[in-house]
């Protein structure tokens, strides 16, 4: 939070005790791993609270949670290959919509001025096979 209030082009800006904007009050992270013999699964988790758009606090965007599930293989080895290994990740499970990013290029004191947001990506899918040799 801001400790005091500040002046820009005469006007004072009520901002003491507000929040730093586009930062999360909150954020939360875990993991959860299982492992039987040669086959790994996990689901994993974030969650951020809130954020600011403005110094005042009169805008903000709402937290998320999003979780994400992944599975892996190892084969060992498989002819003049070693090490084959093949995994499925699955990221932002429930295909939740939430905001990713907000105003990179700064802030307005309230809600007057251009605030603009970056959407996070939707449930994605990704494969693959590696191998060493």
């Amino acid at each position: 939070t801001y400790d005091q209030n500040v002046t820009t082009g005469g006007i004072v800006q009520p901002i003491r005790g507000k929040l730093v904007p586009n930062y999360p009050q909150f954020m939360y992270k875990g993991n959860i791993s299982y492992r039987i013999g040669r086959f790994t699964a996990h689901v994993d988790g974030s969650y951020l609270s809130s954020r600011q758009l403005t110094y005042t606090n009169d805008l903000h965007v709402p937290g998320y949670f999003l979780a994400n599930f992944g599975a892996r293989y190892d084969f060992g080895a498989v002819g003049f290959l070693k090490g084959v290994t093949a995994s499925f990740n699955i990221y932002n499970l429930a295909n939740k919509t939430y905001v990713a990013t907000t105003n990179e290029l700064g802030n307005n004191f309230v809600d007057t001025g251009y605030n603009y947001f970056l959407m996070g990506a939707p449930r994605q899918f990704f494969g693959t096979i590696s191998a060493n040799f």
